[in-house]
């Protein structure tokens, strides 16, 4: 992320990852304060794959001493003006939210000494739910209900005979089959009308009204708009016929209609004639949901813009929450550079001088070994001379390996630690091991590629959240 140094920034990742800068927060080497644009370079390492390729030890201390740690996430902060890099000023920090899949609150916070090549312990941080988790699920949430609330048979459509003009080209193709001469009765109008409707899943309510409301800046007449009922009607409301009926719009897209008959009472003999009065006959609350154009040009179930835009922000939510982590810590950190949340297991081990031998001759020289514990998210380094200190773990299934030239990856043959008598080899005095190692016909070229090899060794799907360039 780049950004002017004088203004500050926020970093995002995808996965609710959060990094605040603030003004003003670089100096140099001379410790001067830097302006213009600086660059601000995250890298997040969340499985096996990626702390491996980062090269990063996942262990405290050597020999008997070591302790194997199992990281929650490691990431890589640092920031740059060009070619120079740049460190944090006296009093300035980032605030930091680092996510992670990992929610045991026994991880602690750990930063590299990369002179030492050793963790310092910083503090323990008390996870919480990821925030960004939380509200991709709750807009998935929302989504869905409103896509399920779409529904048409909960749609009324009134009666729009009089916004049809017959005797033009038809407005609508239910009178196509119909010349001026042959065209039918208004009841058998209605009937055709309220079959169409009901083959749509709405009902057809025989109310008039001459008002018109505005859909997505366009007016239409309001018995040209599909209507959803806040509420279900009465049958007796789909029965009555030719009713006048008024709309008084209330907060918002709501509206609030009235059927209603003007009756006017029986003369009783002898007796002046009194003027008749409206009656309301139903009261309901509706929403314009779409015009009948929209309607009628689409398929039962798929009949709407807003449904189809409300199915894909489902998907949308769904593919937001898929990266999210469950979990974020958070903190203000005053120094660039390596961090770590990290839990030390407290395990039994057994010390064994391991040989690494090939063909039966001794590997001695080269680059160093990796240990992947199976099931955990753990990788030791070794050089070749320190495999005279190489840790087991009873009932811990472990994978040893190590790059050749050309990036070919030099295996251990089979699984020949799963076969061993620990306690036998325990009891003895300087316990030694002999590791056979082959060539493998796996190549690593890139971050996925290592993905891959551990996926494939451990049986486990990995995913490296960052590509890291090795």
């Amino acid at each position: 992320m780049t950004f002017d140094a004088g203004a500050g920034g926020t970093l995002s990742v995808g996965n609710g990852t959060h990094l605040k800068v603030p003004a003003n927060a670089f100096v140099d080497a001379a410790g001067a304060p830097v302006t213009g644009d600086v660059t601000l370079s995250y890298t997040e390492m969340q499985d096996v794959a990626s702390i491996l390729i980062s090269g990063i030890p996942l262990n405290l201390g050597e020999g008997k001493d070591m302790q194997v740690m199992e990281s929650a996430v490691m990431f890589d902060l640092s920031a740059a003006q060009g070619d120079e890099e740049l460190q944090l000023g006296a009093g300035k920090s980032i605030e930091t939210v680092i996510s992670s899949n990992q929610g045991d609150p026994a991880y602690n916070l750990y930063r590299l000494d990369e002179g030492k090549r050793s963790w310092d312990y910083l503090d323990n941080i008390a996870p919480e739910e990821n925030p960004d988790l939380l509200q991709a699920n709750q807009n998935m949430e929302d989504a869905s209900a409103s896509a399920e609330a779409l529904d048409v048979s909960k749609c009324v459509v009134f009666n729009y005979l009089e916004f049809i003009d017959v005797e033009k080209v038809p407005r609508d193709k239910l009178f196509n089959y119909y010349t001026y001469d042959d065209y039918p009765n208004i009841n058998t109008m209605k009937r055709l009308i309220s079959t169409k409707i009901n083959g749509y899943g709405a009902r057809f309510v025989d109310g008039y009204n001459w008002e018109f409301i505005k859909i997505g800046g366009k007016t239409y007449p309001i018995p040209m708009v599909l209507w959803e009922l806040e509420k279900p009607l009465p049958e007796g409301a789909f029965k009555v016929r030719n009713t006048s009926m008024i709309s008084k719009r209330l907060k918002g897209d709501r509206y609030l209609f009235q059927l209603r008959n003007y009756v006017i009472p029986k003369r009783k003999p002898g007796k002046p004639y009194k003027s008749g009065k409206w009656v309301v006959l139903y009261s309901f609350i509706a929403k314009p949901r779409m015009p009948l154009a929209e309607l009628y040009a689409n398929p039962i179930r798929e009949w709407s813009v807003a449904y189809d835009s409300l199915l894909q922000e489902v998907e949308d939510q769904k593919a937001i929450a898929a990266i999210q982590n469950q979990v974020v810590r958070s903190f203000a950190i005053n120094e660039l550079g390596i961090y770590n949340y990290d839990v030390i297991k407290d395990e039994e081990r057994i010390f064994v001088n391991a040989e690494p031998v090939m063909n039966g001759e001794s590997i001695k020289d080269g680059t160093d070994f990796y240990a992947i514990m199976k099931g955990r998210n753990a990788v030791v380094r070794y050089s070749s001379y320190s495999l005279n200190k190489f840790v087991l773990y009873p009932g811990q299934s472990m994978y040893l390996f190590r790059l050749t030239e050309g990036n070919k990856i030099l295996q251990m043959k089979g699984d020949p630690i799963s076969g061993l008598d620990l306690k036998a080899l325990a009891a003895e005095e300087s316990p030694e091991l002999t590791i056979e190692f082959e060539e493998s016909d796996f190549v690593v070229e890139s971050a996925g590629d290592v993905s891959k090899f551990i996926d494939q060794v451990t049986g486990k799907a990995q995913a490296v959240t960052a590509m890291l360039e090795e």
